[in-house]
């Protein structure tokens, strides 16, 4: 019964909290003294509008020009490649005929690169913003290297592109390259990865290092090489989603905003 009086005390709270911001947004004092775990519900329209957000405009300019630009790019290449402009606006699925289905863990991997990207890349912004440069510089890099292999597996650029530019690139597998950045990125942010939960992070390495050294030796034949190689990867991807996850939540509610900390 304790329980329940207080879960229901705690639900009264925040229904008149939530109650107060609204008033504040009407038009009232927009102050609030209560707190509720160590938040405030805050009314935001003021600061909402009065927020110096980088122009719309600018905004859309930054992702219509590139996709513009892509869809250009997909109508001449049906010149020289003969074929429909389809090719290019359909699902792979669709054009090979294959079942929604192909490639769905494969996509799930993409899908989750792209959110720790998104993820890494918002909070480095947010984390300028609290004035917090090491965080900052520290999801910046990741969010970028995050990209990358994002890119990487949607396109297959080390599988197959890499190895069209030169003969002799055929003898030095991406990966190796990859590895390099990746020591780069942890020896320099060695301080900031230590007081986050780093175990989740050497877990998705270990996966990733197991995935790559069965790519790179082991025999590409075999029923269950393929779940060999790319099960640990997808693991790894999701640890290296969950940490970058859990690590942005944890910056997300410690940080101060800019006009409070003086």
């Amino acid at each position: 019964m304790r329980c329940v009086a207080v879960e229901q005390t705690w639900l009264d709270e925040e229904t008149a909290l939530k109650a107060a911001a609204l008033k504040g947004v009407g038009g009232s004092s927009p102050s609030c003294s209560a707190k509720l775990t160590g938040m405030c519900w805050q009314p935001l329209s003021r600061e909402f509008v009065e927020y110096k957000s980088p122009s719309t405009v600018a905004l859309a300019a930054a992702v219509y020009i590139p996709v513009v630009s892509l869809i250009g790019w997909a109508c001449w290449l049906t010149i020289p490649l003969h074929v429909p402009i389809g090719f290019f606006l359909r699902d792979v699925a669709s054009i090979a005929n294959l079942s929604p289905l192909a490639g769905l863990l494969s996509n799930v991997g993409v899908l989750l690169w792209c959110a720790t990207t998104t993820i890494c890349l918002f909070t480095s912004r947010l984390m300028i913003g609290g004035g917090d440069k090491a965080f900052a510089r520290f999801f910046l890099a990741f969010g970028v290297f995050s990209g990358v292999l994002m890119i990487d597996d949607l396109w297959l650029i080390h599988e197959y592109w890499w190895r069209q530019l030169h003969p002799l690139l055929k003898t030095i597998p991406l990966e190796f390259a990859y590895i390099v950045v990746l020591s780069v990125l942890l020896l320099v942010f060695r301080r900031v990865i230590l007081v986050t939960k780093w175990q989740v992070l050497g877990g998705a390495l270990l996966l990733f290092s197991f995935s790559v050294g069965v790519d790179l030796f082991a025999s590409k034949s075999g029923r269950w090489h393929q779940l060999i190689e790319d099960g640990p990867k997808l693991l790894g991807i999701a640890g290296w989603f969950i940490y970058f996850l859990d690590t942005a939540l944890r910056a997300a509610l410690v940080v101060e905003p800019a006009q409070d900390r003086g």
